[in-house]
């Protein structure tokens, strides 16, 4: 059974209601910002009625822009270059995608699509995604692979650091 299917980019246009930046003016003058966290760490398996997925974009793979938001699992992420994010999902058929987004006004955002992948993810299970522009594409495309074996991505994704959003305020990370 494959368990993965590459899309094309639609780039297809998508409006989107950003939730989170119509709650941010309450959070005492913190701002959203792309924080980034320690070096890749694989986290030991298996986790329990759920897939774990890594998704990354490793170093020298430069694009336009210097980061995409991911859709897929929970909620939205951003990942830049050099950097990885972690999900779980449960087992089943999951879609993830790649886009770029424009801010309209404080509570709207334009983004196009710029890649996608779909996944049948198995239980117990852990995958590995390369997100990066495509070669020889139109400028603005991205891919999203699937590696395997494993070992074929951790030389690539252990020189990748966690990115994750954070609110910041006055200069330092917040938990709040």
């Amino acid at each position: 059974m494959r368990e993965f299917r590459q899309i094309g980019s639609g780039r297809r246009m998508f409006a989107v209601l950003l939730l989170t930046a119509a709650l941010l003016p309450g959070c005492g003058g913190k701002e959203l910002q792309v924080l980034e966290g320690s070096a890749f760490v694989r986290a030991p398996d298996p986790v329990a009625g759920g897939a774990r997925v890594y998704l990354y974009w490793p170093g020298g793979a430069a694009g336009p822009w210097e980061q995409v938001y991911l859709y897929g699992g929970p909620g939205i992420q951003v990942l830049r270059q050099g950097g990885y994010v972690e999900t779980i999902v449960p087992p089943g058929p999951h879609h993830f995608s790649a886009s770029q987004n424009w801010t309209l006004n404080a509570t709207n955002l334009v983004g196009v699509e710029l890649g996608e992948v779909e996944m049948e993810a198995e239980s117990n299970r852990t995958y590995f995604v390369r997100v990066q522009p495509k070669p020889r594409g139109w400028p603005l495309e991205f891919e999203l692979s699937p590696i395997e074996p494993e070992a074929s991505a951790l030389p690539e994704i252990q020189k990748c650091r966690r990115t994750f959003l954070g609110l910041v305020g006055a200069g330092q990370p917040s938990s709040s």
